[in-house]
């Protein structure tokens, strides 16, 4: 577990390169005082540091600004943004003040592992086209970093995924890295209220339209915490909005994949009633 702010005293560079790729991160945070000094520290950390970090911060009342001024890193931007509960409106935000040819995400309660960013970058370069470059990730609870690997659905895809992605949301909000003028584009992450925790799954959707999103490695790049302040919304309102999200790009899924999706959707219910939450996960 990387040391709160604490970078690697020797960072290995992506070398012979005329003009490195800056890389923006956006980080939105509340309340994360607990965690936030871990999840700056995993971004001081990386191999690859041609980076800025954007923490934009929702007025948080605990001493959250203590801990990022603590850090002191110049690569660092801290920024208030009132974004009345609605973080998309942060990453947004985020996204707006963004510097780099390149945005990634972290949240701050998150981690990244010490690759991320250059295994990231090396996947912008496998083929052409790469809109999005997506990890897989370890769940972590407390401290103790969990055996399972995420996502399970087929490993590792990469290409154009449209349909995979419809019919199962397996791409986490802090494995992504997306080209800037992709994520401009597409529109940002939608701040309505009715699609609080499906905004990055509609997203990845609408990128995936219209341009290869690219896997980065088998090897998970990132650990996803798992506590009572992300898992607090219920599973009722969840399944609406996921309903709502496979009704919202039906037309572009197709009949039969509509009908799957769900129909899969449906089978997650039945499982969350029968209390197997295995597939239940983001």
């Amino acid at each position: 577990m990387p040391p709160a702010c604490s970078p690697r005293l020797v960072r290995l560079d992506i070398v012979l390169m005329a003009e490195p790729k800056l890389i923006s991160v956006v980080m939105p945070t509340y309340n994360h005082a607990a965690f936030i000094g871990g999840a700056i520290g995993s971004v001081l950390n990386q191999t690859y540091s041609n980076f800025e970090l954007i923490i934009v911060d929702n007025y948080s009342g605990d001493n959250t600004e203590a801990v990022v001024t603590a850090c002191g890193d110049p690569r660092i931007r801290y920024v208030k943004f009132l974004n009345k509960g609605i973080i998309a409106a942060a990453r947004n935000y985020g996204i707006g003040l963004a510097k780099g040819e390149y945005v990634a995400f972290l949240d701050s309660d998150d981690l990244w592992l010490p690759e991320k960013l250059a295994a990231q970058l090396e996947g912008f370069s496998r083929e052409g086209n790469v809109a999005m470059v997506y990890s897989r990730f370890r769940t972590i609870t407390g401290e103790a970093v969990s055996g399972e690997v995420l996502p399970k659905v087929e490993i590792c895809v990469s290409g154009n995924i449209f349909r995979t992605l419809y019919l199962k949301h397996f791409i986490a909000c802090s494995g992504v890295m997306a080209r800037r003028d992709v994520l401009e584009r597409a529109g940002g992450f939608n701040e309505a209220p009715a699609m609080v925790a499906v905004e990055d799954a509609d997203l990845w959707l609408r990128i995936a339209m219209g341009g290869r999103i690219q896997c980065a490695s088998e090897v998970p790049l990132f650990l996803y915490r798992v506590h009572n302040a992300n898992v607090s919304q219920g599973y009722t309102v969840k399944f609406k909005r996921a309903f709502m999200l496979i009704v919202k790009h039906r037309k572009s899924a197709g009949f039969f994949n509509f009908i799957e999706a769900a129909a899969l959707l449906s089978a997650s219910i039945i499982r969350r009633k029968l209390g197997d939450v295995s597939g239940m996960r983001r």
